[in-house]
């Protein structure tokens, strides 16, 4: 069976794309699925994240840069979909890129992280029109938005929730906290299921919901 393809996309940087996407790659794998990551992104934060994983234990998905593949990035993701379950896309946030508008034509999901912030939200405004562009080549593609960074036991603010409702994109149920263990599993080069503790233990329940929710997407 070809592999489920996701593009975590947005036009706004800051926004946890790369985050996003070894967060989910880690509760894939958990899963026991083979996972893909395109790093498209050229400042290969995916890359070195899993380069810093330990010897005995590396990274548990394939990484592979491809920030220079430009507007042929679909052709190289079509050589791999066979060898995988789950393709991960990382794609660059500059509006100029040709990156994401290729990733999106063979993509089953655009996933887009989202910081509940109305001047993250405004700025954020293009990615609806670039997801009705792709729709037109490949009118199989879903969306998600997936509120990332929110502030732990604080409930999003009226206006932001309009603003998100603003988009014609479903969001996701579950969301990602900003949460300090985030950053340094980036830096040990783990899952979020390879830290211990406590704080490791909630974010780790937090990682598998958002995983499970990802999946019925494709139900």
């Amino acid at each position: 069976m070809a592999a489920k393809i996701i593009s975590i996309t947005n036009q706004k940087g800051g926004v946890g794309k790369s985050t996003t996407t070894m967060l989910l790659a880690g509760g894939f794998a958990k899963k026991h699925l083979r996972v893909f990551i395109a790093d498209a992104d050229k400042q290969r934060t995916a890359t070195r994240w899993a380069k810093e994983a330990p010897e005995h234990s590396p990274f548990p998905a394939h990484v592979y840069p491809m920030g220079d593949y430009d507007d042929t990035i679909h052709r190289e993701i079509r050589k791999v979909v066979e060898n995988y379950d789950v393709i991960l896309i990382d794609c660059p946030p500059a509006v100029e890129s040709l990156i994401p508008q290729s990733a999106l034509q063979v993509s089953d999901l655009a996933l887009i992280p989202m910081i509940p912030s109305p001047p993250d939200i405004w700025a954020a405004a293009g990615i609806d029109n670039l997801v009705k562009r792709a729709i037109i080549t490949n009118p199989t593609l879903q969306a998600r938005i997936l509120v990332n960074m929110a502030q732990e036991r604080t409930m999003l603010s009226r206006k932001v929730e309009e603003l998100l409702e603003a988009f014609s994109i479903p969001i996701l149920r579950h969301r990602f906290v900003q949460r300090e263990i985030y950053r340094h599993t980036a830096g040990f080069g783990l899952t979020i299921y390879g830290m211990t503790g406590e704080a490791a233990h909630v974010a780790q329940r937090e990682v598998t919901r958002i995983t499970k929710e990802v999946l019925t997407v494709f139900a």
